[in-house]
């Protein structure tokens, strides 16, 4: 057995902990976008940029550093890091201004790559192929908890106290993507209640560990392809009912359960195939690139979204379904291009492991 493999769990456990953290920020300032648009003059429509923003500096920044990441230790540059995301984190709850908030918090969005890709680097490090599927989500959960612990606080701190007291006291955050415009659509559009909004991320992040087990077990039995393209479908479909649909009687609770599980098994079993690709010297600036990728995808469907989007009398956003339209084909062909991804992966494999 391979060394490294003896010291999978407390990696593992340290992974998710990061990742748990890294996640709050983004998760925590989305759904409090309302409460920034009362507060400090953020317009509805203009929440997708702080996200964009933060995952475009994520990703020029990866891109530039993913070549070096492997030189160093990964423990001290997973320090260096955090501190850096930390204190910038720390300064936005100063902010007064949007243009404030917005530059701060792009400025600690760029070091969320490095982040990512370092933490999946020293996961890829200590799991075998074979228990790569399990690894992943169990680490992805990270997103699930940051649901059920970080959101509600942080939303109940914002309501008791004030927002700024969220961003002061959660500092060791960092970045993942949600959908920027989901809390401002289901209050203002919704007419859901601003004091069960923290309720709402609790059970979705429940409802995400569950599904995250289940589609990782499911990865490592061989039947990844047969989960995505069920996940791919559940997506589409919830999308195109909570936010395309007619019907004026929309169960946001479920919506946001159902979305939250199947995008998060989704996303554990993606990477759970991307996984196998780079061999252990290019683990760390794969992993990044890739997540440059990713933060590029998602900082230009933020900035689009808030180009796009406009606000109502009452602050609702107009023109949300052509975006859900979109998001339904992109998850009907992301299945697509792994049935074309996966065949090829096992071509190169085998083609590595013949003798010259």
């Amino acid at each position: 057995m391979d060394r490294n493999a003896l010291n999978a769990k407390p990696v593992l456990r340290l992974a998710l902990l990061i990742n748990m953290l890294s996640v709050g920020t983004l998760m925590m300032v989305m759904p409090l976008g309302p409460d920034l648009v009362r507060d400090i003059g953020l317009k509805g429509e203009h929440i997708g940029y702080i996200s964009g923003g933060a995952t475009f500096g994520s990703a020029i920044i990866g891109f530039f550093l993913a070549p070096v990441l492997d030189r160093y230790d990964r423990r001290a540059a997973l320090t260096f890091f955090l501190l850096l995301r930390s204190l910038l984190i720390a300064l936005c709850g100063l902010a007064t201004a949007p243009e404030q908030l917005l530059l701060i918090f792009i400025a600690a969005g760029c070091f969320s790559g490095p982040l990512s890709g370092l933490i999946m680097a020293s996961v890829l490090d200590v799991t075998h192929v074979a228990e790569r599927g399990k690894a992943m989500a169990f680490v992805a959960s990270g997103f699930s908890l940051a649901a059920i612990i970080i959101v509600p606080a942080s939303l109940m701190l914002a309501q008791w106290m004030s927002w700024q007291m969220t961003m002061m006291g959660l500092t060791l955050f960092g970045h993942f993507l949600l959908v920027p415009n989901l809390s401002a659509y289901f209050q203002f559009n919704l007419d859901f209640p601003r004091n069960e909004i923290s309720y709402l991320y609790l059970f979705g992040g429940v409802m995400s560990i569950l599904a995250m087990r289940y589609s990782g077990k499911m990865m490592d039995k061989g039947s990844g392809q047969r989960v995505l393209f069920a996940l791919s479908a559940i997506v589409a479909i919830v999308v195109y009912y909570g936010f395309v649909s007619d019907s004026t009687d929309k169960w946001v609770y479920l919506i946001f359960m159902i979305l939250m599980a199947s995008s998060s098994a989704r996303s554990a079993i993606l990477a759970a195939f991307t996984s196998r690709v780079p061999p252990p010297q290019y683990r760390a600036a794969f992993m990044t690139y890739q997540s440059t990728v990713s933060n590029l995808a998602a900082g230009s469907a933020g900035i689009v979204s808030s180009i796009y989007l406009v606000s109502g009398p009452a602050n609702q956003l107009v023109g949300l379904d052509t975006l859900a339209t979109m998001t339904i084909v992109s998850a009907l062909v992301v299945p697509l291009l792994v049935c074309w991804f996966v065949p090829s992966l096992k071509q190169s494999q085998r083609s590595t492991q013949v003798p010259g």
